[in-house]
């Protein structure tokens, strides 16, 4: 006779539950494009954000939202014809509304943490987003990026951060003593009376909602050309 005779049967595996998708707003480069895909989005996410509702205090607010999607279609025409303004205007108007979409959809990626699994892919296809192929235990540093714009002048551009409501860059020669640089509500901030010839460093903090700061950061470097 079998040592296992009596053992109780293997009781059978539990399913996993599903997680909640990362999001992906796969937003189009075409600034027209661009325009029409987030107003289609916020037309789909608007109802979703009265109180109770699942989107709640949005994050950017939707006064912004609404500011940013008029900035661009203020800003289409103007820019076809091809002058140098209306197109430096063009652009500036479609950064904010990139830096605006990818806050708006880490809110909602974060929102939907409380949303039953079976629930989630009719409000993806209300609110146009998509599940992202990023796994679920993966966690990117908020990259950040300095271009010179000008003489002395560098432009910074970080990935939008959730709930933050003021970015704040400094930069520094040494990485021990930091100088303040700039402060603005946008994910990018320029920096000006910098010295040609240079290396500098950057780095930048958020300030959230809760009126708490993020952490700093990694210092990234760039030399200040003549």
């Amino acid at each position: 006779m079998s040592r296992h005779i009596n053992q109780p049967p293997p009781k059978p595996s539990k399913p996993k539950p599903e997680k909640s998708p990362h999001l992906a707003a796969k937003l189009p480069k075409d600034p027209r494009e661009l325009f029409t895909h987030c107003t289609a989005s916020w037309t789909g996410l608007q109802p979703l954000t009265v109180a109770g509702a699942i989107f709640e205090n949005i994050v950017p607010t939707p006064a912004t939202i609404t500011a940013d999607l008029k900035a661009v279609n203020d800003a289409l025409a103007p820019a076809e014809g091809g002058d140098a303004l209306p197109v430096e205007n063009l652009r500036v108007a479609v950064d904010a509304l990139h830096a605006t979409w990818t806050l708006v959809t880490k809110f909602c990626e974060h929102a939907l943490r409380k949303v039953p699994a079976a629930q989630i892919p009719p409000i993806l296809a209300q609110i146009l987003m998509t599940p992202s192929a990023t796994g679920h235990h993966h966690t990117a540093k908020a990259p950040i990026a300095a271009n010179q714009v000008g003489p002395g002048m560098v432009r910074i551009d970080v990935l939008a951060l959730l709930a933050v409501v003021a970015y704040f860059y400094e930069y520094s020669l040494d990485q021990i003593t930091w100088v303040a640089g700039a402060q603005t509500g946008r994910t990018d901030g320029t920096i000006s009376g910098l010295k040609p010839g240079t290396l500098y460093y950057f780095r930048f903090r958020g300030l959230k909602t809760d009126d708490t700061y993020t952490s700093y950061s990694h210092a990234i470097s760039l030399f200040v050309a003549e």
